[in-house]
């Protein structure tokens, strides 16, 4: 079982953007989280306590995508050899 000739380029494609973009917008997710977490912490506690939240939900997304490459890894290579 193999994709199709056609497809391969596209899904090298795709797959290439997710594994740059995802730990990008991860960053970029815990900078905001962080300046949540700040602005919060002079003015507002509950916008301090939203960004230490959505830190979670970014630490938990990206733990949850490192395990998915895991999984994609090992089943294109059982696939493809």
């Amino acid at each position: 079982m193999s994709i199709a000739i056609g497809l391969a380029g596209a899904t090298d494609l795709v797959t290439g953007w997710l594994e740059r973009g995802v730990p990008a917008a991860g960053a970029l997710a815990l900078l905001v989280c962080a300046g949540l977490v700040v602005v919060g912490r002079r003015r507002r506690s509950t916008l301090a306590q939203d960004g230490l939240v959505g830190a979670t939900w970014v630490l938990g997304g990206l733990a949850l995508a490192a395990g998915a490459a895991a999984l994609v890894g090992v089943v294109a290579g059982t696939v493809a050899g």
